[in-house]
């Protein structure tokens, strides 16, 4: 996964959606899936600004769309606009790390 310097540029909309609340991302957690990467063993921190965000990781049913996959729930925070987050991923046979930029649409 060379080459993730870049942020990736998520709408706050996106994540949560008040008219349908089972679908808030914060709440349902992040997801990493590959075809490529078994992720059954990740370990995944979720910084902002130098400091570790708490996540819960699990492990998720492969088959779905990817072999393998993760969900990353934050615990006792939710991701805001105008602030940048780096996920980084260990446990894996090349750890890799990228950030998420989130953002309000006008």
């Amino acid at each position: 996964m060379d080459g993730l310097a870049a942020a990736r540029v998520v709408p706050i909309d996106a994540i949560h959606v008040p008219e349908v609340p089972w679908s808030d991302v914060d709440e349902t957690g992040w997801t990493i899936q590959s075809d490529a990467i078994d992720l059954g063993a990740a370990q995944v921190t979720i910084s902002e600004g130098g400091v570790d965000r708490p996540v819960k990781t699990t492990a998720l049913m492969g088959g779905f769309g990817s072999a393998s996959a993760i969900a990353m729930t934050p615990q006792g925070w939710t991701s805001e606009a105008g602030k940048t987050y780096t996920v980084a991923v260990n446990g894996v046979p090349q750890p890799f790390s990228y950030d998420v930029q989130i953002v309000a649409c006008p």
